[in-house]
């Protein structure tokens, strides 16, 4: 019995590459805004 290769090869939740990284990208820049903005509304240390 010879198994294929392929076939050990789990198939991802988002088919899709380019999908992942736009959705990577943007919960990036979300984070980054937080950050940036809570910087405005607290007083320095």
């Amino acid at each position: 019995m010879t198994t294929n290769p392929s076939s050990l090869i789990h198939p991802s939740r988002i088919p899709n590459r380019w999908v992942q990284l736009m959705a990577g990208i943007v919960a990036m820049m979300a984070i980054a805004n937080l950050q940036y903005a809570w910087t405005l509304f607290t007083k320095p240390m």
